[in-house]
């Protein structure tokens, strides 16, 4: 099994790709509406739930679904530096690290910041962690 590792750069190369385009539209509404639940002081009662905001994680999932269809599974979108999670995720990582500060860096409240982070990853990089 190939797997493919695409990324984007500020500085283009020949052979590099820029996918900040792929899902874009899906995961900026998905952000917008944790954004929103977030900053009406709702940290705690959003990180703990995978529910906030179902609906706009499942017009992402069709998007990624709807591209995975068409570039198989073995494609992975990361950030552009190894390790980093793809640019259409990064943003939710902030409302973790939002969470985090509003809890006093009580992991066990903000497990479900978490877990939007990672779901998001997850789709289009293929696992919840950027190893490459």
């Amino acid at each position: 099994v190939t797997v493919s590792v695409l990324y984007w750069r500020h500085t283009r190369m020949p052979c590099d790709e820029d996918t900040s385009h792929i899902c874009a539209k899906q995961a900026k509404q998905w952000r917008a509406c944790l954004n929103k639940v977030f900053q009406n002081g709702n940290a705690t009662k959003a990180a703990q739930s995978m529910a906030t905001c179902a609906d706009e994680r499942a017009y992402f999932d069709q998007c990624v679904q709807e591209w995975r269809a068409e570039v198989g599974s073995a494609v992975r979108l990361r950030g552009p530096n190894p390790g980093e999670p793809p640019v259409q995720c990064g943003p939710i990582a902030c409302l973790y690290e939002t969470c985090m500060a509003a809890n006093t860096y009580k992991f066990e409240h903000c497990t479900g910041a978490m877990q939007q982070f990672k779901h998001c990853v997850k789709g289009l990089h293929g696992s919840e962690y950027v190893l490459d």
